[in-house]
């Protein structure tokens, strides 16, 4: 989940495997040229209004999601373990990162 929210990782990947055009990076970095504060997730959610792209910019909600699946291979009691302790995880290396 950091590298995933925190990083450009995704944005440095997909220039790596020439996705660029898929994933519309073209279009952002154009974009933060004038708004230079913008990052790719929240660029993504104010220009493309969709349940996948909402999905994926949301923290919590994609979590839900990755537990789910994770659950199914080690037991659906498994899913609220799995979860609290990623979210745990996520806040404390962020709260980490600004120190």
């Amino acid at each position: 989940m950091y590298i995933w929210f925190e990083t450009d990782a995704l944005v440095e990947y997909a220039k790596l495997f020439g996705l660029k055009k898929a994933f519309r990076i073209d279009r952002w970095e154009s974009h933060r040229d004038m708004n230079p504060k913008i990052g790719y997730f929240d660029y993504l959610r104010m220009k493309h209004s969709s349940f996948a792209i909402r999905l994926l910019t949301c923290p919590p909600c994609l979590l839900v999601w990755i537990s789910s699946l994770l659950a199914i291979f080690s037991g659906i009691l498994a899913m609220p373990v799995i979860y609290v302790s990623s979210y745990i995880i996520y806040i404390a290396i962020c709260r980490l990162k600004r120190y």
